[in-house]
């Protein structure tokens, strides 16, 4: 990935909230390179372990994932009804 798509793909990210399958796929239509959604998970992903100066200002960028809220089970309280 060339530093200009990292950009594109953090933007995105960042400020739109998209996912990476969105991502690719407005890429396929505006840019001749394609990769894969899971390449760019693998990216971020690295981009979070890696301690370069290179990727310090992408560090950040697994939090913009978007994600399902976690669901809360009942503790097993009785009814007091």
């Amino acid at each position: 990935m060339t530093e200009v798509m990292k950009e594109r793909i953090a933007g995105l990210l960042r400020f739109e909230k998209w996912n990476p399958e969105l991502i690719i796929k407005r890429l396929e239509l505006e840019v001749e390179s394609f990769i894969s959604h899971e390449t760019i998970y693998q990216w971020i992903w690295n981009v979070k372990k890696s301690k370069k100066k290179i990727d310090a200002k992408y560090s950040n960028i697994f939090k913009s994932l978007r994600h399902g809220s976690r669901r809360w089970k009942r503790s097993n309280i009785k009814d007091v009804r």
